[in-house]
């Protein structure tokens, strides 16, 4: 019958297969990306094209959050198109005593190609701003969460953006602050945003006084957003020195990471060495479905057997 160390009888348990899903976490918003942008002062037309020999065209990657803002002198509407690659949205227009609108328009690239989005306005405009960038991360199916805006009344040394409420974790906070016509200012990015580097004219265009910053927020809550003028030099008309909006954008939710654990105990009667052990071998499957082949209980210092077992399911 052998020596009692190869009669040894195993009994092997499976204590338990735990399955554990991570929490659905978000995305991470990340960005800007490309730029195009087109700052006209003095000019005239119904369209500008987000185009100049600096930055010809934004090249966003597939499925990324296009971002365009636009402001329009004596506009009461406008449109954004791009020769039909992408579609766009408006998610917000602010309307002013004096005359200018800001808009917000977004869109889901439908590819990676380049473009040269263009607004058209209902009327001809001396003053316009077109700013183009792109995101990544945002929420495929529905990327607008919230939006507010406001006008400011007081040429200050600090102008405000009023506050929202974001619905989740994560997300995308621009805001856009335009003076009136006429106007000076030389805004600069307030505490936590960020009016990024490079072809800054995107999210800032000194000669019609706009700018927009950023910011990628942690967890759901009140915000706001603050903009540093050390200029001063925003013109007072029908009441207001300018406009502010603020939009928040949704990050997506990061797929589930599926976390198995499997415990396997196994009884050793001799008792020669412990009586009990367990073996505990965690890892990941995202795709539900669990396999461990040759699972090993190495040999005992009394000569054990290997036993091995195999899983299938979920």
């Amino acid at each position: 019958m052998g020596s009692l160390s190869f009669r040894l009888s195993f009994l092997l348990f499976v204590a338990g297969i735990l399955l554990s899903h991570a929490p659905a976490a978000n995305a991470q918003m990340s960005g800007p990306f490309t730029y195009c942008y087109n700052d006209v002062a003095g000019g005239g037309g119904t369209t500008v094209s987000c185009l100049n020999t600096t930055v010809p065209a934004v090249c966003p990657s597939a499925g990324s959050l296009i971002t365009v803002f636009v402001m329009g002198y004596q506009s009461s509407s406008a449109t954004v198109a791009d020769g039909g690659v992408n579609t766009y949205h408006l998610f917000k227009d602010v309307g002013t005593s004096v005359g200018y609108h800001l808009y917000v328009f977004d869109a889901k690239a439908a590819s990676s190609a380049c473009i040269v989005p263009v607004a058209t306005f209902n009327t001809s405009l001396s003053f316009v701003w077109i700013g183009t960038s792109s995101f990544t991360g945002q929420d495929p199916i529905s990327p607008e969460d919230v939006s507010a805006s406001s006008t400011f009344t007081t040429n200050a040394a600090t102008q405000s953006c009023p506050n929202v409420t974001t619905s989740v974790a994560g997300d995308l906070l621009i805001c856009m602050i335009a003076c009136n016509v006429g106007s000076a200012s030389n805004f600069t990015a307030g505490s936590g945003y960020s009016i990024p580097p490079g072809p800054d004219r995107a999210w800032k265009a000194p000669s019609t006084s706009t700018a927009a910053e950023y910011k990628i927020v942690g967890a759901a809550g009140s915000y706001s957003a603050t903009f540093a003028d050390s200029v001063q030099g925003c013109v007072f008309s029908g009441g207001l020195y300018g406009a502010t909006v603020i939009v928040a954008f949704k990050p997506g939710v990061a797929a589930p990471l599926a976390r198995h654990q499997i415990i396997m105990s196994y009884h050793n009667p001799d008792r020669s060495v412990a009586p009990w052990s367990e073996k505990i071998l965690p890892f990941d499957d995202r795709k539900r479905k669990l396999e461990i082949a040759n699972l090993d209980f190495q040999r005992a210092p009394q000569g054990c057997a290997v036993l091995c077992a195999k899983w299938r399911g979920f």
